[in-house]
């Protein structure tokens, strides 16, 4: 019965899949969705705790910044000195002065304070302020406005209307009283505007939902609030910085340094309706990555992961040089095909190696093998030796010195004598070629080297003699004249050699500007130059050849100039 249930892949995945869920999803679920409801209820209450934190901070910062500044207009502050002195005198233009001095220091003191919009010392039994920087109300009594705390001499004041003249803002305030010597309390006023509306104002509009705030005592008593619901009355207890249920409302409270607390207030259906929001999401995430599971374990397993990851491992094996054909069969006509014609790739591929290797093989070969027995007859040294020496022993100078010549030519160009070529080694062997041909053609030779280090910097072997064999042997006339000048040049922060070898022969007949050495029919010694340069500098060297008709002929190499011990693209010397 159980082989007739599961006797096909299909149903066996779906079982598969079942277990999966039931065994591994839902649990998981479970747990993601706790840990997602702890988690999002963590983070508001985060939130909130920090956009009550630097609201706090902020209004704890304004009432600090009132109390300083009623320190130094105190009595004994700096300019409460000078305010004592003027009730202590009676002199006219001493009054003068001081009050020029009282108003510059209270200037001073605020320059630095934009938001303070009031200053002034208060006589409330004359119904006077002295020295305000701003025009006061005609009634400055701030008797009824209700206190936040008040400690000795010092009150600080609920949010209020101010007693600037020109504004209508709510602001803050602060109130110090000290006794004169008549007996009379004079009292120092200090309001700032701290723009907390526009502060909770930027916040609903990064958070999307709006804030209420409440100023309470120390023991939870309401002196100012932004709500209309809880204008009054007593908070009851809360945990600071806990996540409260008040009415309509989610609240946190936060405790002053100076003694009173604030309290954060959102509405509680925005509270809910995040998290709610949040659970929907978790809900809809972990359907969609059911039903993705469920078929992506269905095409994957049964229609395309298998043929695939047989295939990588079919390519992996061709990629390591393993072309031999494999027969698969998965009895599904595309991936049928698609082997067959990987194997079919495979074994072209194979042909196509072997068959490109031999013909590399065998063209490299015949170019070394004509190159070799046409530029370097290895087998002339033992002979030109036994010549030297007869020519010694029958005291004959010329054809010694003509035989020693060539057999240094020889030598050199089979890398057997100098053996590390450099642009010193090269000027040799063409000096000693060219004294060499002097001896049967009638030319000259002008020689323009320019000395220096670069002249023993390596560079690429026996590359000048076959360009001026070219120019001797088939372009010059009779008498006629060799110019060869060797300069460094110094391009950017590279250094380059600039060689040109001229004759004033017959030139080039049929050269096309432009035209690769190799289609040029004039001898292997261009094409053998051409070759050796693209070995040994990787094609940042340059070969140029310019001709004319009965002007003559210019070859022209620039090479860059390799440091000693700096590697070139050839292992070796040419």
């Amino acid at each position: 019965m159980k082989k007739r249930i599961l006797n096909t892949l299909k149903k066996r995945l779906v079982l598969t899949v079942c277990v999966c869920v039931l065994g591994g999803l839902i649990p998981m679920a479970i747990v993601s969705n706790m840990l997602l409801q702890f988690s999002e209820q963590t983070r508001l209450k985060s939130i909130l705790k920090s956009d009550l934190h630097q609201f706090s901070e902020l209004m704890d910062k304004e009432y600090y910044t009132l109390v300083q500044m009623s320190q130094q207009m105190s009595a004994d502050g700096l300019i409460g000195k000078d305010v004592m002195s003027y009730f202590s005198t009676a002199e006219p233009y001493e009054r003068i002065l001081l009050t020029s001095n009282i108003t510059a220091s209270i200037n001073t003191m605020i320059f630095s304070h934009q938001n303070i919009t009031m200053v002034s010392y208060l006589l409330p039994q004359r119904q006077e302020s002295l020295f305000s920087i701003m025009p006061m109300r005609q009634d400055p009594s701030f008797s009824d406005i209700p206190l936040v705390m008040e400690s000795g001499s010092i009150a600080l004041q609920v949010p209020h209307q101010t007693l600037n003249n020109y504004m209508k803002k709510d602001i803050i305030s602060i109130t110090r009283r000290f006794p004169m010597s008549n007996g009379e309390d004079l009292f120092i006023y200090v309001e700032a505007f701290p723009n907390f509306e526009e502060y909770f104002h930027t916040l609903e509009q990064i958070r999307g939902f709006p804030y209420a705030f409440l100023l309470c005592s120390e023991n939870g008593q309401i002196l100012y609030s932004t709500c209309a619901e809880y204008s009054s009355g007593t908070l009851p207890a809360q945990p600071e910085g806990e996540i409260g249920r008040l009415g309509a409302y989610s609240s946190i409270t936060e405790a002053s340094d100076m003694g009173f607390q604030y309290v954060l207030l959102m509405p509680a259906a925005e509270y809910d309706h995040i998290l709610f929001r949040w659970t929907m999401g978790f809900i809809s995430v972990l359907l969609l990555t059911f039903v993705m599971t469920a078929l992506s374990i269905f095409l994957l397993i049964h229609l395309i992961y298998r043929p695939i990851q047989t295939l990588s491992h079919d390519m992996a094996q061709a990629g390591r040089g393993d072309f031999s054909p494999v027969n698969r069969q998965f009895h599904m006509e595309e991936f049928d095909s698609l082997f067959r014609r990987f194997d079919e790739m495979k074994t072209k591929i194979s042909a196509l190696i072997e068959n490109n290797s031999q013909q590399e093989k065998e063209k490299r070969q015949l170019e070394i093998d004509k190159l070799y027995y046409q530029i370097n007859p290895h087998f002339l040294m033992n002979a030109l030796n036994s010549v030297h020496w007869m020519a010694v022993a029958n005291h004959q100078p010329g054809i010694d010195r003509f035989i020693y010549q060539l057999n240094y030519i020889l030598g050199y160009s089979l890398g057997k004598t100098d053996k590390r070529s450099t642009f010193r080694t090269e000027l040799k062997s063409l000096e000693v070629y060219l004294d060499l041909q002097q001896t049967r053609y009638d030319f000259d030779v002008e020689m323009d080297i320019e000395p220096g280090d670069y002249l023993d910097y390596p560079c690429a072997r026996l590359i000048l003699q076959p360009l001026a064999e070219n120019a001797v042997c088939h372009n010059m006339n009779d008498f006629g004249l060799l110019r060869v000048s060797m300069h460094a040049l110094k391009e950017d922060s590279r250094r380059w050699v600039r060689i040109s070898i001229c004759d004033d022969g017959h030139g080039i007949s049929g050269l096309v500007s432009g035209q690769e050495i190799s289609q040029i029919n004039k001898g292997i010694g261009l094409r053998y130059v051409q070759m050796s340069l693209e070995s040994y500098y990787g094609g940042k060297a340059s070969l140029q050849l310019h001709s004319e008709p009965g002007r003559g002929t210019e070859v022209c190499l620039l090479l860059p100039i390799q440091k000693k011990g700096e590697p070139h693209v050839s292992s070796s010397d040419h």
